[in-house]
Formats: C-alpha cells, sequence, structure tokens
C-alpha cells in the first residue's frame, strides 16, 4: 500500500478524536504511538 501522510494529531490525556470529514472517500491507516508501543489500524471511509 502506497500514500502519503495527511495528519499528525496528539493525544490529550491519552485520548485523541480525528475528524475525517474533511477527507475523501478511501483507505486510511491510523497508527496510534504510546510508551505501551504502536496499534495500527485500517479504517475505510464511506460517505
Amino acid at each position: 500500500m502506497m500514500g502519503q501522510q495527511i495528519l499528525i494529531h496528539p493525544a490529550n490525556n491519552g485520548h485523541a478524536t480525528i475528524d475525517l470529514s474533511s477527507f475523501p472517500d478511501g483507505s486510511y491507516i491510523i497508527q496510534a504511538t504510546t510508551p505501551m508501543g504502536v496499534a495500527t489500524k485500517k479504517i475505510v471511509k464511506i460517505q
């Protein structure tokens, strides 16, 4: 899968809300890095 980084969003007290409403439909990879490790999730946005 090829792509580009489109957003860096810091968490606040361990929580983050990411608004994808301004992004076009498609597949996105979300990666969260914490002191406990890294979590990666695939999101498919369809309106």
